[in-house]
C-alpha cells in the first residue's frame, strides 16, 4: 500500500474518532450555542466562497485563520487585514500576523477578531430611557502549523473568546485542530478539521454553555487542462439535523400555502436530500492568469435558512475576486444572505519581506 493513501485512510479516521466521541461530537442546535460569531468569515476570499474555503491550499492568511494547516514557510512575515461592513452596521474585522520560525518548529501565527454591533438606547419596562450600552465580541487567537513531509501538514489554533453585552459579560477558550493532506502533481488537498472544541470559562448568567463546535472535511482541486480549482466542503458532520424545522410554526407559512385554499397545508419535515445538502458548500475560482482571479460560492443551508419561498432570489449565492502582485493581494467577497441585504468584505494581505 503506497504511503500517502494509507496516510489519507488517516485522515479518515481522524474524523470518524470525532464522530465516535460523545464528548466531541456534541453539538448544540442552532441558536442554543454561545460565541457563534466564532462562525462568521472574516476573510474576504472565504466569504466569496460560500463561508468556508478551508480545502483550498494558497499563501493567504485569511485561509489559514479557518485552516492552521495551511500554515507554512511561505507565510513567513505576512500580515493580513480584513473588514466587513455587516448587516445594520455591525463592523466586523481580522488583523493577523504570521511569522516561519524554522522546519522543526514550524510556522506560528497571531491574530485578533473583532465584532462591533454598536450602541443601543437602554430603557426600562416604562419606556423610559436610562441611557446607552454598547455590545462586542473578541476572539484572540494564536495559530500553529507544520509540514511533516511532502504530503502532509497539520495545525492547530488557540482562542481566547470575550463576548459583552451590556452589563453580560462572558469568556471562553477554544481550539480548533487540523491535518491536510495534498497531492502536488494532481493538485488536490484533503483537509479534515475539528473547530471551537473547548467551553465557555465564565458564563453571562450562571450556566455554562456549550461553543458551536464544528468538524469538517474538504476537498479541493486544479483542473488539470483548465484555470479552475473547484471546492467541496462538509461541515456541521456532528450533528445530522441542521435543517430548520417547527411543526407547529404556520405563521409565515400560511403566507404562502393558504394562497387558493382555506386550511394551511401541513408543515413538511425535511427530507433526506435537505439534510444531505445543508452540509455542503460548494466553490469555485477562475484563474485569469497569475494576478486575477475570479470566486463564486454556494451553501446551501444558509439558502434554505434565509430565504422567502415566494422571493428565493440569489439567498446562499456569493461572489468576489482575488487581485495579487508582489507588493500584496486584495481580495474582495460580496455574500447574499436575504433580500433584506449582504455584506461586502474585503480583506488585504502584505507581505513585509517585499518592503
Amino acid at each position: 500500500m503506497k504511503k500517502p493513501l494509507f496516510r489519507l485512510r488517516l485522515l479518515c479516521l481522524f474524523l470518524i474518532t470525532g464522530f465516535a466521541n460523545p464528548t466531541i461530537a456534541q453539538q448544540a442546535a442552532g441558536g442554543k450555542a454561545v460565541f457563534n460569531f466564532l462562525n462568521l468569515q472574516p476573510s474576504a476570499r472565504a466569504s466569496a466562497l460560500g463561508g468556508w474555503a478551508t480545502g483550498h491550499r494558497d499563501v493567504d492568511l485569511g485561509l489559514a485563520w479557518q485552516n492552521p494547516a495551511l500554515l507554512d514557510s511561505l507565510f513567513n512575515n505576512q500580515l493580513s487585514l480584513s473588514f466587513s461592513n455587516h448587516f445594520s452596521d455591525i463592523k466586523h474585522g481580522l488583523v493577523q500576523y504570521a511569522k516561519f520560525l524554522n522546519p522543526r518548529w514550524g510556522t506560528v501565527s497571531a491574530g485578533l477578531q473583532f465584532v462591533q454591533y454598536g450602541t443601543f438606547t437602554q430603557t426600562n419596562e416604562q419606556n423610559e430611557v436610562l441611557g446607552t450600552f454598547s455590545a462586542n465580541e473578541l476572539n484572540l487567537q494564536a495559530g500553529w502549523g507544520k509540514t511533516l513531509n511532502a504530503h502532509w501538514t497539520v495545525g492547530a489554533n488557540l482562542k481566547l473568546i470575550y463576548s459583552g453585552f451590556q452589563a453580560f459579560h462572558s469568556t471562553g477558550l477554544a481550539a480548533d485542530l487540523a491535518v491536510t493532506w495534498r497531492d502536488s502533481a494532481q493538485q488536490i488537498n484533503v483537509t479534515g478539521i475539528i473547530r471551537n472544541a473547548g467551553r465557555q470559562l465564565t458564563a453571562y448568567q450562571n450556566e455554562l454553555e456549550p461553543l458551536p463546535l464544528d468538524i469538517q472535511l474538504a476537498v479541493s482541486k486544479k483542473l488539470k487542462h483548465l484555470p479552475f480549482r473547484y471546492g467541496i466542503v462538509l461541515h456541521s458532520l456532528n450533528r445530522w439535523n441542521t435543517a430548520y424545522y417547527d411543526p407547529t410554526d404556520r405563521v409565515f407559512r400560511e403566507q404562502v400555502q393558504l394562497l387558493g385554499s382555506n386550511e394551511p397545508e401541513p408543515v413538511a419535515a425535511p427530507n433526506l436530500a435537505e439534510e444531505v445538502l445543508n452540509h455542503v458548500v460548494l466553490n469555485g475560482e477562475i484563474l485569469l492568469g497569475k494576478a486575477l482571479t475570479m470566486r463564486l460560492g454556494y451553501n446551501h443551508q444558509r439558502r434554505q435558512e434565509l430565504t422567502i419561498p415566494n422571493r428565493a432570489a440569489l439567498s446562499g449565492f456569493s461572489w468576489g475576486f482575488g487581485i495579487k502582485t508582489k507588493k500584496f493581494r486584495l481580495d474582495y467577497g460580496h455574500a447574499l444572505f436575504t433580500l433584506a441585504g449582504s455584506t461586502n468584505t474585503f480583506s488585504l494581505g502584505i507581505p513585509l519581506d517585499a518592503y
